[in-house]
Formats: C-alpha cells, structure tokens, sequence
C-alpha cells in the first residue's frame, strides 16, 4: 500500500509539473520561421532568462496538453508590448487592457511564442491557469493598492507640513517622494492601461527619473544642509546630474540599452551618495550629544 501511494504521489506530481512546463530556443540569427522552428531542440526553460543586451529572438513552446481549462501567458515585464503568437495555423492576438503582455489560449495544439526584445533579454514569465492568473492579478493589485495610498497620505501630509511651516524640505520631499512613487507606477505597467505610444512612454521615464533626482538633491541639500558640512557634493551632484540630462537625452535619441543602463547607475549612485552622507551627518549629531 505505501508503494502504490508513492507512486500516485510521483505520478500527480509529475502530471502537474507538465501543466505548467514552457521550452525555449533561442535564435541567434533571427532567420527562423515558425516552419523552422518546430524542427528546433527546445531547452525546458527552468529558471527566469536574463542575458543582458542581445539582438537574438526568443522562441518559447508550451506543449498541448488535454484540458478544457483556458490559461493565461503573461510577460511580467513593462518593457515588452509586442509579440507574435502561434497555435495550430492561427495568431493569437494578445488581450487588450492589461498591465503586461498577455494571452489567452486552450491547450488543443503546441503554442509558440516569438519575441524580440528591444533593450536586455529579460523574461519574467508566468504561465496558469486563467482562474489562477486573474486572483494572482487582484493580490498583486490589492497589495499595489496599499503601497500607492501609504505613499500619497506622506505626499499629502509632507506638502500640508510646507503650507503650514513655510519650511521647503517639506515640498522638496514631498515632490521627491511622488516622482519615486510615480517611478514603480510605470514599472507595474500602469501606463499600459492608457494606451500610449512607446516614445512618449519613453519619455515620461527619463524625464521621471531626471526629476527625482533633481527634488531629492533639493531635498537633501535643504533639509541636511549638505552645503555646509559637504561643499564639494553639490559640484559632484551637478556632475552627476548633467550626466543623467545627457543619458536620457541620448537614449531617447538612439533608443540603445546602455544608455539606459548607465542612466539607471547614475540615479542609483547620486541618490546613494546622499543616503551615505545623511548617515554620516547622523553619526556626527549622536556624538556630538555623547
């Protein structure tokens, strides 16, 4: 009895791995067809492809598999708007309305996806049940929720302290904190709800980033006076921040990933360096006290 139980545990286990089991080939020379293709080796895809920059295109296979269960594949990535579907002899077109690339499809034939990544090959995927992706969607959107209200009563609260005190920390802050906020807005992929075209997408995400910058260079600057204990960090922040001006502008320009790239450093390393200072002030306050 404890044999045949163990191998009924093996067999569901291994019936529902294969449910959910997706292949991938990648196409160095971009000259494969979907004919092509299908005489192609997939590799199991195990875990979650990041390659950096590459100009190859990614097949990815999901099996036919007997169900009359619809499923759901989605890019959850905000970068990708586009890709090309196959099952049987058909398109696939994907579902309008959605926060990432997403399609929907029965199990009746072999699904081939083909996708060619602008920027970095980055691919966080998944793939469910329709039943199972849409509660996925409402927790991962109820959990969203909460952030962005938390984040807009410290906006709300910061910008009616400046009102009330006549103090600009509070305004700088409160600024810094709404285009950060506004940052992992378009990282969820809301802006995929308003249906804008990906240069103006573009767009709103350097310009997003410049302005954080600049707010909360004028924050730290206001609040921790940087000036008077760090003088030479506001000749590095401008620096650093013409830098930023100048990646943006040539990203937009020559729509390269490294550009981007090194625009995402550059943010990092200023906002970085003003947390370090801020911590260096603090340890200066608690021994001044001591």
């Amino acid at each position: 009895m404890r044999y045949k139980l163990i191998i009924l545990f093996l067999f569901y286990h291994i019936v529902s791995f294969s449910q959910d089991e997706i292949y991938f080939y990648k196409d160095v020379d971009n000259t494969l067809t979907l004919k092509n293709v299908k005489e192609k080796e997939f590799v199991l895809l195990k875990d979650q492809i990041n390659e950096g920059y590459t100009n190859a295109t990614y097949w990815f296979k999901i099996p036919a598999y007997q169900t009359k269960t619809k499923y759901i594949f989605r890019f959850s990535y905000d970068r990708y708007n586009e890709a090309t579907v196959y099952q049987g002899f058909y398109h696939i077109d994907k579902l309008p309305n959605q926060r990432y690339l997403t399609y929907s499809f029965f199990r009746d034939y072999d699904v081939f996806i083909k996708i060619k990544p602008k920027l970095h090959s980055t691919f966080p995927i998944e793939f469910n049940t329709e039943e199972v992706s849409l509660l996925n969607q409402k927790h991962q959107l109820i959990f969203n929720c909460f952030y962005y209200g938390i984040t807009f009563l410290i906006i709300l609260y910061n910008f009616f302290y400046y009102i009330l005190f006549k103090d600009a920390a509070f305004l700088y802050y409160s600024l810094f904190s709404g285009f950060m906020c506004f940052g992992i807005y378009t990282m969820d992929g809301m802006l995929n709800f308003y249906n804008l075209s990906e240069g103006l997408k573009d767009f709103i995400m350097v310009l997003n980033y410049i302005l954080m910058v600049y707010f909360s260079s004028k924050f730290v600057n206001s609040y921790l006076s940087l000036d008077c204990y760090y003088p030479k960090l506001k000749k590095y922040s401008y620096i650093i921040g013409a830098l930023i001006v100048v990646m943006g502008t040539l990203y937009l320009s020559l729509k390269n990933y490294y550009f981007l790239l090194t625009l995402s450093v550059l943010v990092f390393s200023l906002i970085f360096t003003y947390w370090i200072a801020s911590i260096l002030l603090f340890n200066k306050n608690i021994e001044l006290v001591i």
